[in-house]
């Protein structure tokens, strides 16, 4: 066993997910699990995306319900 345990760097919350908490290897696959959550390219729940520092969890977004797709914080010029 590893002195330092392997994490998955990103993490997302998502109220109506089961589990409400996943981690992610990639910001890639965490950003595809909140557009997962689109109808007509709207949010249909809130979510949140952290990723993981030496200081611990770090909230990057906080994404409100009704966002549009080009409206997501990664999108250049969003931020």
């Amino acid at each position: 066993m590893s002195e330092t345990p392997e994490i998955h760097p990103y993490l997302t919350l998502i109220p109506d997910r089961a589990p409400r908490q996943k981690s992610h290897m990639s910001l890639g696959q965490a950003k595809k699990a909140v557009l997962y959550r689109l109808s007509h390219d709207v949010l249909t729940v809130p979510a949140r995306v952290y990723r993981w520092t030496h200081d611990g969890w770090e909230l990057m977004w906080d994404i409100k319900e009704g966002t549009h797709r080009e409206e997501m914080p990664w999108i250049q010029g969003n931020q």
